[in-house]
């Protein structure tokens, strides 16, 4: 039996379509938000607020240029960490922005610790002390105040509830190729 056969379809029109609702995804569709990109949807199989690898927390952020560095010491750094097999224009442009993420961040609310002259702690060359534990609830949280951002997590339900009358297994098809698959849950 084909995909096709098996799945509900539900067609969904969005001009940016974002696969993953992990830190990444999440910070993509704040920007695209901000940038006034058109509609962003992100698709994820879990509760954006708990998907991804940030989120059971951190305690630092290990991508940052503390005082006295500069971006290309972070390239040189994971140019030698990855044996040489790197993009280093693009490991030199995400960091010159690693910064301006941080700043946002805390603006979000994220905790950054700071010494007396209320500059951050950092750890290390590259790293700096934080209470991240609520890190991607903050993101998440964004996202759902952003506009145009959308997650479709009202239409979901998990793998143990699949089965009820309500939910039902879909995938997203682009392009006639299946991308990524996720459980929508719709009312009846």
């Amino acid at each position: 039996m084909s995909m096709k056969n098996r799945l509900n379809t539900k067609e969904i029109t969005t001009d940016v379509l974002i696969i993953g609702g992990g830190t990444a995804g999440c910070y993509a569709a704040l920007v695209l938000s901000e940038q006034k990109a058109g509609k962003v949807l992100i698709a994820e199989k879990a509760n954006i607020r708990r998907s991804g690898c940030l989120a059971a927390g951190v305690n630092a952020i290990n991508a940052y240029i503390v005082k006295g560095r500069k971006p290309q010491d972070y390239v040189d750094y994971a140019t030698k960490d990855a044996a040489g097999i790197v993009r280093q224009d693009l490991l030199l442009t995400a960091a010159e922005n690693f910064n301006e993420v941080t700043a946002k961040m805390e603006k979000l609310g994220l905790v950054i610790l700071k010494d007396e002259n209320g500059d951050y702690v950092a750890r290390g060359n590259r790293n700096i002390k934080i209470n991240g534990e609520n890190f991607k609830p903050l993101l998440a949280n964004a996202v759902h105040k952003a506009e145009n951002c959308e997650d479709k997590e009202e239409d979901r339900c998990d793998w143990n509830t699949r089965k009820s009358a309500n939910c039902e297994y879909t995938a997203i098809k682009l392009h006639d190729t299946y991308v990524s698959e996720c459980f929508l849950t719709f009312d009846t």
